[in-house]
């Protein structure tokens, strides 16, 4: 998944949405320009802060609740002072149940990230293999006018 989110927003999708904690947290890796040193997930106080200068970061989650359990998440953060880019991936076994695409795991997946469009004023959000911002990659583009989304997860 990959979508274009102000960097004034970072904070609260983070740390409210996505409920990163420490211990949640395998591993992270972000490089603070300023200080030139690395720096781990804990260390960052305000992420909106940190990404008022370009930067980029990685955080791998254990577990991740986005809509349903998602395990060993990878979170790519890429920013340049007011707006960036965040990349979720995960294995596609995730949504894999019983080798058939498990649809309402898909629906729930969907209907988080459409609930987040609303309150984080995204315009889009690609779900797709890697690299989702590529066409030929994107298997779903949610952009607000989407109502039907169980129809984009039949075409699945």
């Amino acid at each position: 998944m990959v979508f274009d989110l102000k960097t004034v927003y970072l904070d609260k999708l983070l740390f409210k949405e996505f409920n990163l904690t420490e211990d949640k947290i395998k591993s992270s890796h972000f490089y603070d320009t300023d200080l030139e040193q690395d720096k781990e997930f804990y260390e960052i106080t305000s992420f909106s802060d940190f990404f008022t200068k370009p930067g980029t970061g990685t955080v791998l989650v254990k577990e991740i609740q986005l809509g349903t359990m998602l395990t060993e998440v990878l979170i790519l953060i890429s920013f340049d002072e007011e707006s960036g880019i965040v990349e979720i991936n995960f294995s596609e076994s995730e949504l894999i149940e019983d080798n058939r695409l498990d649809k309402e795991k898909c629906l729930k997946l969907l209907e988080y990230f459409l609930s987040l469009m609303e309150h984080y004023d995204l315009k889009s959000v690609r779900f797709g293999y890697e690299p989702a911002v590529d066409d030929d990659t994107c298997l779903i583009e949610l952009k607000p006018d989407v109502t039907q989304i169980k129809d984009l997860v039949d075409r699945l």
